[in-house]
Order: C-alpha cells, then structure tokens, then sequence
C-alpha cells in the first residue's frame, strides 16, 4: 500500500504492478481504513513475494487477486470497537455480548418507522443530545432537566425516573 507514498503515487504505483479492477477512489478509501499500527510496518518489497502483498497476523493478503472485501473486513476488525452504548448496557444489566447484540439488532424489527428506529439507535447507543452531555462540549450552561429543573438532565432520568415519562 505504500504508505511512504502520497495516494495518487501509490495508486500508480500499484496499477503499474498489476493491480485491475479497482479505481483511484477505492484505493484511497482503502489506504484510509488501514489502522495506524499497520501502517508502520517495516516490509520492504524484496521481502514480499509480491509488491501488492502485505501479512497481517497469520493471513497474507495478495492485493491482485483479493478481494476489497476481504481487506476491508481486516481493517474494520482492527479500528471497531463496541460502542459506548453497548458498554454501558452490558454492564448496567450485567448482559452477555449476545444478549446487547440482539438488543441492537431488534432495532430493524421493531418499527417500521424511521424517526422511531433512529431515535431507538441513539439510546442504544447512548448518543442522545441531553444536557449533561450538551454541557461537557458547552453547548448548554445548565445540566439541570428542561423539564422538572431539579435534577441533572441524563438519559437515566429522562427517560426511566422522570415521573411524566413514567407514565408511558
């Protein structure tokens, strides 16, 4: 992928070493998604059988013959990491990952409406724009609920203590 190069240089580079079947924006996409670690590795070309092949963990990685795919998926399972939402879940309900994993895939089924799918995602994963939240970035001043103004307004307190959200 040579990183040492910019994009445009390493696109060519690489379409005169045989790459096909891609084009200059897939190419930097890809070198994008590559997590940092991986870009610092010290391979030389003559120490790969081939200039497009590169070695992560046990797998080895011929650029002219694999797929984007399968790329992609390695550089994705080195960047992911499990939501903050997902965390919190599992361990304020002391959950497995299968059980939260089911939580966020209930989403789809749910409800066929898409305001109510979205809105279900962000408390899922604990993205929703309330105060306390709102104040950590200085959006707001006041961390107070905007509706009873006695208690800090967090997602907790909207929407399980509350008294008017409890009656829903």
């Amino acid at each position: 992928m040579q990183f040492n190069k910019n994009n445009k240089e390493s696109y060519n580079s690489a379409k005169s070493k045989g790459l096909k079947h891609t084009n200059f924006l897939v190419w930097s996409g890809v070198r994008a998604a590559v997590p940092a670690h991986l870009k610092n590795l010290d391979a030389t070309e003559s120490e790969l059988e081939c200039p497009l092949e590169f070695h992560c963990r046990e797998k080895k990685f011929n650029r002219t013959v694999c797929k984007n795919k399968h790329s992609y998926e390695l550089f994705v399972s080195g960047k992911s990491r499990v939501s903050r939402g997902f965390a919190k879940l599992k361990e304020d309900f002391g959950l497995a990952d299968s059980a939260v994993s089911k939580a966020f895939l209930k989403v789809k089924t749910v409800s066929s409406e898409m305001f109510i799918r979205s809105f279900q995602f962000k408390i899922l994963t604990d993205i929703t724009y309330i105060n306390s939240r709102l104040a950590k970035i200085g959006y707001v001043q006041d961390v107070s609920c905007t509706f009873c103004r006695v208690s800090p307004e967090t997602a907790n307190h909207l929407f399980y203590e509350y008294t008017h959200t409890n009656k829903f």
